[in-house]
């Protein structure tokens, strides 16, 4: 087994010393897509002792073009499972745990606890924010990374040395995270984030281990490529007195108990049986149900929510059901607490739509 680490041993910054803190190291991969089976399959071939896999989803066909992991007969599984079966055959003694379900405020704290290191490789606001909040609470670093088209960007955070991720983003984003599905990413460009953001997360155990390394990170810092033009520039971000999670007056975040989604197919079937939802806040940017388009600005109006009554159900609607995701915690924490968002968004109501008229 040393002959199999013997190139990177070599590396007079890296070392024994360094492969002993990998080969005994925890690290989670929170959603094993584009960047998560980039990031997954680097920390195994390096030698992590332990990887853990989470993701609800199941392979498709579309994912083939940059989830390098899988293949055609891995479409319709869960991807923690197809993806752990790969890697265990590239590697017969590493450890893998992996969980065919979403992350939530019911069991981030107990698997994130079994951790050293955490890699968001999510594309929504909501796991990010949670994220986030568990590491603060838990003192764990993680490793943001997102990509896009031909953009991306990676930043690694951990409280106890600098700001947190909501220092950075305060308030509820005013537009969706761009999805592959909708804009498009090229294969290379997720392969190259994940790659980087796997490099981070071993230079962040290194360094928190061997306080005398060269192997060093910036906590808080943004690294952003631009892959069309060839560029890169980085920011660094300042952490916030009044952060919600890590400042001084830091206060427990509920961000809800995550079962807040509603399908088209029940929101269909609520609305023929005259139980629908009573209010609905249409992000879409097309009439919805008879509603017509609100612009997301509206909600940073002092007054806008003023005619919405506080304990019946709202709705919120957008194009792809990501916005609305972020929007459910913002308002449980005004007080509305039966507050859904549509699984999905719009386009995916048009879709339920048709399969209902042609059933």
């Amino acid at each position: 087994m040393k002959e199999r680490f013997s190139r990177q041993t070599v590396i007079p910054e890296w070392g024994e010393d360094s492969q002993r803190i990998i080969s005994e190291a925890r690290v989670l991969c929170v959603g094993v897509g584009g960047l998560g089976t980039a990031a997954s399959q680097y920390l195994a071939a390096t030698g992590i002792g332990t990887l853990g896999l989470i993701d609800a989803d199941e392979v498709s066909v579309s994912n083939l073009q940059r989830q390098i992991l899988f293949q055609e007969s891995d479409v319709g599984e869960k991807k923690a499972v197809a993806a752990g079966r790969v890697l265990q055959k590239g590697r017969a003694d590493l450890r893998i745990e992996t969980w065919t379900e979403s992350l939530t405020t019911k069991n981030v704290d107990e698997i994130f606890a079994r951790f050293d290191l955490i890699l968001d490789c999510t594309d929504n606001f909501q796991t990010k924010f949670l994220i986030n909040e568990a590491c603060v609470k838990l003192a764990k670093p993680w490793v943001l990374a997102s990509a896009n088209q031909w953009e991306g960007h990676v930043a690694v955070f951990y409280s106890p040395k600098g700001p947190c991720y909501q220092c950075y983003q305060r308030a509820v984003p005013t537009s969706e995270l761009p999805s592959c599905e909708r804009t498009g990413v090229l294969g290379a460009v997720v392969g190259i984030v994940g790659s980087y953001q796997c490099l981070l997360g071993l230079r962040t155990l290194i360094q928190l281990s061997r306080p005398q390394t060269t192997l060093t990170v910036s906590f808080g810092e943004i690294l952003f490529f631009d892959f069309l033009k060839l560029k890169n520039f980085k920011t660094h971000i300042r952490s916030q007195f009044d952060c919600r999670v890590c400042g001084a007056l830091a206060e427990p975040i509920d961000w809800g108990p995550q079962d807040f989604e509603i399908s088209p197919a029940e929101f269909s079937r609520r609305i023929q049986e005259s139980t629908g939802i009573p209010q609905i806040l249409n992000f879409s940017g097309q009439t919805f149900s008879k509603f017509s388009p609100i612009k997301i600005e509206s909600l940073y109006e002092p007054d806008f929510l003023a005619g919405y009554q506080k304990d019946k159900e709202i709705l919120i609607v957008c194009d792809l059901g990501h916005i609305a995701k972020e929007i459910v915690p913002a308002l449980r924490e005004k007080g509305f607490t039966k507050v859904w968002s549509l699984r999905g968004g719009h386009g995916a109501w048009l879709e339920e739509s048709r399969r209902e008229t042609y059933a």
